[in-house]
């Protein structure tokens, strides 16, 4: 391959890279600015609920009734799993995100 074929396909994969960059931000604000973050967002002070709440078994999770519902528990299971300390499962998360 030459250089300047190589240079214009470059150039192709950083436009194509660019405009699906724009398009990942331009749909999260749509997303969020449409109050999505109202749903999505959960605030920090019931994190310690959530993560006492992936602790439990699945089948427990699903009977209840959070707030939030069972997405943000089911996030946290597997750090849950992996870790017993409470504090370290909320400083993974924080890595993780």
């Amino acid at each position: 391959m030459t250089p300047a074929a190589l240079e214009a396909r470059t150039a192709a994969l950083e436009a194509r890279t660019a405009a699906l960059g724009l398009l990942t931000v331009v749909a999260a604000n749509l997303l969020y600015l449409a109050g999505a973050a109202q749903v999505l967002d959960a605030p920090l002070s019931t994190d310690a609920y959530y993560i006492r709440l992936a602790g439990e078994p699945l089948a427990g999770l699903l009977r209840v009734d959070p707030a939030w519902g069972p997405l943000y528990p089911l996030w946290l299971m597997p750090a849950r799993a992996l870790l017993a300390d409470p504090l370290a499962v909320a400083l993974a998360n924080v890595y993780a995100l």
